[in-house]
């Protein structure tokens, strides 16, 4: 796995979870991060849950590091950190802008190689500005995700 380059997708509902990442900001339906929830393997659900019960009358804004294994305050930073949110970004299925409100229509992601973790694989992604080379967002993911599609929208 490589560098990719992976156009956003335009939303058709307002996001209403906002990710706080350095200096940009990743929005995310919570239609879409139910769906990728469902998606996860039996291993990754027993750890997440099958739902990230988000009450969709609400709005939430989380902040990630970059790195692993960090102490997350929320259960929604764990989630979107190492479960979802990679697997949003690298199926477009998230609206970013720049620290300056500059809204981003592609991204170059780097896909790691597969890594065996707890008896399971995950590969590491890294999310850059293509205009800047500047990080986006760090994650994780489960190696059996890169393989699942959320349908249409």
């Amino acid at each position: 796995m490589a560098q990719q380059t992976i156009a956003l997708r335009k939303l058709w509902v307002k996001p209403q979870v906002e990710v706080q990442f350095g200096a940009y900001r990743i929005w995310f339906t919570i239609k879409d991060i139910e769906k990728a929830m469902s998606l996860l393997p039996e291993s990754d659900q027993a750890k997440y849950g099958i739902t990230a019960a988000l009450d969709t009358n609400r709005e939430y804004v989380i902040e990630l590091l970059p790195g692993r294994h960090l102490e997350y305050r929320y259960p929604l930073q764990d989630i979107m950190q190492n479960a979802v949110g990679a697997f949003l970004l690298y199926r477009g299925h998230a609206y970013i802008e720049t620290g300056r409100h500059k809204k981003i229509h592609s991204i170059n992601m780097n896909i790691g190689p597969p890594v065996d973790m707890d008896g399971y694989s995950t590969v590491a992604i890294t999310v850059y500005d293509p205009k800047t080379n500047a990080m986006i967002f760090s994650g994780i993911m489960n190696a059996e995700m890169y393989y699942k599609d959320l349908g249409l929208d």
